[in-house]
């Protein structure tokens, strides 16, 4: 099976459950960066968060991800622009992070390969005595001492 003509350059597909595909289109076919969900079958666009003006805005030329989150919000590495954010299906920030490693003159930005959301693991409910939604100090003290006999 192979597709062509309504994306260029694309990076990272991912089937999902239902059927359709997820991919990071570098250079749209209008030349702007976005992410596009496409049925295979119908080869219809049935979800995009394009570039443009707005909060989405993204773009990277080369290099980017985009991956689907179970609570329905995708997670996209804007790989070029260092940044990752997280929006709604109906494209709002629902959260983002500036990769704050720059240049000293501001003008080269480190790199952002991709940005995976990760199970919680060990972190679930009771993990520590933590009740979900919780935040839990660890002491990290004996490591700090470790960290700093190393020096």
């Amino acid at each position: 099976w192979a597709m062509t003509g309504m994306f260029a350059h694309q990076n990272r597909p991912t089937l999902l459950s239902d059927g359709t595909l997820l991919l990071f289109d570098n250079r749209g076919l209008d030349g702007g960066t976005r992410v596009i969900e496409v049925n295979p079958l119908t080869e219809q666009i049935v979800w995009s968060c394009p570039a443009g003006d707005g909060p989405s805005f993204f773009d990277s030329a080369k290099y980017g991800a985009a991956q689907r989150l179970a609570n329905g919000n995708t997670l996209i590495t804007e790989s070029e622009g260092g940044r990752a954010i997280e929006v709604t299906p109906g494209q709002e920030i629902a959260w983002e992070y500036v990769n704050p490693r720059r240049s000293d003159d501001d003008e080269l930005i480190a790199v952002l390969c991709e940005v995976k959301r990760l199970d919680r693991g060990p972190f679930d409910e009771g993990f520590l005595g933590a009740a979900p939604g919780t935040r839990t100090e660890i002491d990290t003290s004996e490591l700090r001492e470790l960290i700093e006999k190393k020096k």
